[in-house]
């Protein structure tokens, strides 16, 4: 009998302990996002997750930034920054760390009531940030600060058609972290050796095309 239950019982027990490990890293527990009509994606409102020690928290308005009211108390300097993953910081770094919140600690020293807002997604376009600002305003704030990249010039504004087949943009909690392993990490970089490299139908859109809609979203 232990010699037909030993292999399942040990293959069991190292899945199991796999499964322990990847959640202390964080793993199983992504920040959702949801696909949003404006700004086609946004982070999940009211949610905060752990990854690799790192502390990632969205509040009610999407923003990687602690819970405020949409009206600016009276007092404050209030600033709405808007960008990429850049701004956004990901996974890999902590929310305290994040370059809202070291800008908001260099402002503290210069008035006492500050908050700045983080409005950002990873790959998010500068389409994607007029269209946060159209649905959700720019919460009185006293200034915008458009965090745009060099390549964010030519660079088409993020569909909310990634949100759930994206592994990289989940829209729900995968039941396992082993799952999420595959899926996010192992499961790509096979399919990127497998799957053919031929051209997808249609031709590309011109980068002159589309730096003229980014410069008229800027201007909007």
């Amino acid at each position: 009998m232990k010699a037909k239950y030993g292999i399942p019982g040990y293959a069991i027990a190292s899945l199991s302990a796999i499964e322990i490990t990847l959640r202390l890293f964080g793993f199983g527990n992504p920040a959702l996002l949801q696909a949003n009509t404006e700004a086609g994606y946004i982070f999940a409102p009211n949610q905060t997750v752990y990854r690799f020690g790192n502390r990632l928290e969205y509040n009610q308005f999407s923003q990687r930034s602690e819970p405020i009211v949409a009206k600016k108390p009276e007092g404050t300097l209030r600033i709405l920054m808007t960008g990429d993953s850049v701004l956004n910081g990901n996974n890999t770094t902590d929310q305290k760390e994040t370059i809202s919140e070291l800008f908001e600690a260099r402002l503290l020293g210069i008035k006492k009531r500050v908050e700045v807002l983080n409005a950002s997604a990873g790959s998010w376009g500068i389409g994607n940030q007029l269209g946060y600002i159209r649905k959700f305003g720019t919460f009185e704030s006293d200034a915008v600060i458009l965090q745009i990249g060099t390549h964010d010039l030519v660079q088409p504004t993020g569909s909310s058609n990634r949100v759930g087949n994206d592994p990289l943009m989940p829209n729900r909690t995968p039941l396992f972290a082993i799952q999420e392993v595959f899926e996010r990490h192992i499961i790509p970089k096979f399919s990127s050796i497998f799957v053919s490299n031929a051209s997808p139908a249609g031709l590309p859109v011109p980068e002159e095309v589309r730096f003229r809609e980014n410069m008229q979203n800027l201007r909007k």
